[in-house]
Formats: structure tokens, sequence, C-alpha cells
């Protein structure tokens, strides 16, 4: 039985791929899965998804919101895709796209965005069960008016202040754009899959079930 997990306290700097992905892996995003997450995970998706924008005009815009995409790598890789194609506009965000801490002393109190405690962490130590994080943050009681964010979004995906329904590009070339924007949506029970409008093509599987924890990867809704 694993009794440490990955410390949150890299996130307070510049942790490595591969610290950010055990981080992820072992961090809850709300009450029902994981911030898991990993590149390519969607690619024979993509490829659908690619295959029904073809049979759209050449001209036409596809608009794009990935909902619940983490920390966004997996958008930013149907971006690319996409943008080869045609004219893109993609917005990626996640309710639970940052993480504030709070130091105590030499401890640092991790909280989820609904200021759920995640972690308490001395240093590069961290325990893994969620009953002793929760002990050890009513016994430090640090303070939640002064909380340090910690953006979740992979380095290589720029977020930006704007609302979602008018995201400012951050990557752009020609009619092609890249954004994040916040996800104010929850997920209750929801399965872990990207969805595609039904409408454009019959043959893209509406929902593709992961091996992940169940969360919803939504929105490849063509416009």
């Amino acid at each position: 039985m694993r009794i440490l997990a990955p410390s949150f306290v890299r996130l307070l700097s510049t942790p490595t791929a591969k610290e950010r992905k055990r981080i992820l892996a072992s961090m809850s995003g709300g009450p029902f899965t994981s911030k898991t997450t990993r590149p390519n995970r969607f690619l024979d998706l993509d490829i659908a998804i690619i295959s029904a924008i073809r049979r759209l005009p050449m001209d036409k815009e596809v608009t794009v919101h990935d909902m619940a995409a983490s920390d966004g790598i997996t958008s930013l890789e149907l971006f690319n895709r996409l943008s080869h194609e045609r004219p893109v506009r993609l917005t990626a965000s996640d309710y639970y796209d940052e993480i504030c801490a709070a130091r105590k002393g030499i401890f640092w109190v991790f909280f989820d965005k609904d200021q759920v405690v995640l972690q308490v962490a001395l240093g590069a130590i961290a325990l893994r069960s969620q009953r002793a994080n929760e002990f050890l943050a009513r016994l430090l009681s640090p303070s939640v008016t002064k909380l340090t964010s910690v953006s979740l979004f992979h380095p290589d995906v720029m977020p930006n202040e704007a609302p979602p329904e008018k995201p400012s590009p951050v990557s752009s070339t020609g009619r092609r754009a890249y954004g994040v924007g916040v996800d104010r949506f929850r997920k209750f029970g929801c399965h872990s899959s990207r969805s595609v409008d039904a409408n454009i093509s019959d043959d893209v599987p509406p929902h593709r079930s992961t091996n992940s924890s169940p969360r919803a990867r939504h929105g490849a809704w063509l416009t």
C-alpha cells in the first residue's frame, strides 16, 4: 500500500513533464474523477473528427469547445490537427482549472476550486490518504483569505482571461485561433468521452469511453 503521494509543492515552481504527469494522476477533480490525462489520449477520435469535417465545405470554419479538458494538452493536439485542415476556433475549459495553496509555517495546504482540501505537504513529503490530509488541514487551520492560485493548464497551453463565449486568441494564423476559457459546468457521473455532433457524421461515435475515471469530455461542436 502506497502511503506517500507526489507533492503538489512542485506546481508552485516549474515541474518537469514527468512530475506534472505524476501529480495530475494523483489529483482529484471533484468528488467523482481525477485530473489524469496524457498526450495522444484521443488520437483515434481526433482522426474520426477530422474525417467528419472533411465532408464540410472547405470555407466553413470549425468551432470547438472542449470541456473538462484537464490540463488542455489533448485540446491543443486537436487544435493543431484540425488547423492543418481548415480554419478552426477552439476553446478548452475545465471547471477544476486551478488549485489554491495556503501556507502555514513550513506546510502548504492545497485546496480545489470549491476549497475542498486536496493535500497538505511538507516540501516533497505528502500523504495519499484523504482523511489524513483533511485532519492535518484542520489541525493547521491556515488562513484562506490569502491564497496562492496555481493554474493546472499545461505550459504549452497559454490561458487567457476572456470569457468562454468570446475567447481571445492566444495562438492564431489567419482565422485559426486557440483559447482557454472557464468551464463553469460541473459534471456528475458523466462518462469520459468526447462528443461529436451527430448531425455532422453518423459514423463518428458520439461517445468514447476511456480507462480514466468518469469525467466528461464534451464538445467537438462543428458550426
